[in-house]
């Protein structure tokens, strides 16, 4: 009885350490609440479990068979409630389900190895093998749960990879597919292996991280195009505020140019009247060219040239179309252009 309490406390043991490793990933953007619940029922079912797995262990005795089929459907309740708390993030769920099956895959393959090597007497005895494959399993997860920790807290890409679709659910089901083929493999095979099935576990291993760094890098490298192309964006937009404010500057320099070539024609035209003694005509000739003077100059709301470029193209497009708009500028430092890792702390502008 001893046994199969052991058995069942170490098979709920292993199933709660991968939900445990499923659950990082999602750690962070979890709020308090909701990380509390999620535990209450995975340690919740984890009682029930050690329970339900004492009662099959004594039914069937500790065998290959059994053992097989606690470990490769035994997490599927545990993942389910993972779904149950954390929704609406199925490709997530399925690529994180998929590297903790390879991870797992992993700890059993040197947890085998251990035994092929040290304890060659027990790999031929399941009621032997199994609890001491068991144990050195703990003992390996735990020894490595240091590596584990950081590597599936930042096990997540890109979210690009999973929120296009279909896309997203071909690079979710890449590892759990990958350790598929193997996994099938396994399940009329005895629990000895030879050498070779481990070297090509480890190999299967490390071509899966590759493939995963390979996908992180490109992730990364996307980032950096988005963030380039949104500067190019902003600087193209920058360009265009430029060349709008040059075009109001020329068409005002133009209007001073018709001024000062109306202003001679006044002034010769009022120095005739004076000399001809019509004051009447002359005043009413010096209010004409009153209500004839230039619009008020283009305003100048703070030093930075590509700030008040933008500013006064849009309050010169609002006045056109007769929109009474007020302009607050407040920036970081107001003597000097905006550059150089400065930014804007209030910018806005307010209907009227």
């Amino acid at each position: 009885m001893t046994s199969i309490l052991g058995m069942a406390a170490g098979s709920i043991a292993i199933q709660l350490g991968g939900a445990y490793l499923r659950y990082l990933p999602f750690e962070a953007k979890l709020p308090p609440k909701e990380r509390l619940r999620l535990w209450r029922y995975l340690l919740g079912y984890a009682l029930l479990g050690f329970a339900l797995y004492v009662a099959y262990y004594s039914h069937t005795g500790i065998a290959v068979e059994p053992y097989k089929r606690v470990n490769y459907f035994g997490w599927i309740p545990f993942f389910a409630l993972s779904l149950l708390v954390i929704r609406n993030e199925g490709p997530r769920h399925t690529f994180i389900v998929g590297m903790q099956t390879l991870w797992y895959l992993l700890l059993h393959t040197l947890s085998g190895s251990v035994i092929l090597s040290f304890f060659p007497h027990a790999a031929t005895t399941p009621t032997e093998r199994i609890p001491l494959q068991t144990g050195l399993y703990i003992a390996f997860f735990l020894l490595l749960l240091p590596v584990a920790k950081p590597m599936f807290r930042n096990l997540l890409p890109s979210p690009r990879f999973f929120d296009t679709r279909p896309m997203g659910w071909y690079f979710a089901l890449l590892p759990l597919g990958l350790c598929v083929s193997p996994i099938v493999m396994l399940i009329d095979r005895p629990l000895m292996y030879t050498w070779q099935d481990r070297v090509a576990r480890i190999f299967l291993l490390l071509w899966v991280f590759i493939i995963y760094r390979f996908t992180t890098l490109i992730g990364q490298r996307s980032r950096e195009i988005d963030r380039q192309a949104h500067t190019y964006e902003l600087l193209g937009q920058q360009l265009s505020a430029l060349q709008a404010h040059a075009a109001l500057l020329e068409n005002r320099a133009q209007d001073v140019r018709r001024a000062r070539h109306d202003l001679r024609h006044y002034n010769r035209l009022l120095a005739t009247l004076l000399d001809a003694g019509e004051a009447a005509k002359a005043r009413e000739l010096i209010e004409a060219q009153d209500r004839e003077l230039l619009a008020p100059p283009l305003s100048s709301y703070c030093r930075s040239p590509i700030v008040n470029a933008a500013l006064t193209v849009y309050m010169q497009q609002a006045k056109s179309q007769g929109i009474p708009v007020s302009c607050k500028v407040k920036l970081d430092d107001a003597e000097r252009p905006l550059g150089g890792g400065q930014r804007p702390r209030d910018f806005a502008l307010q209907p009227s």
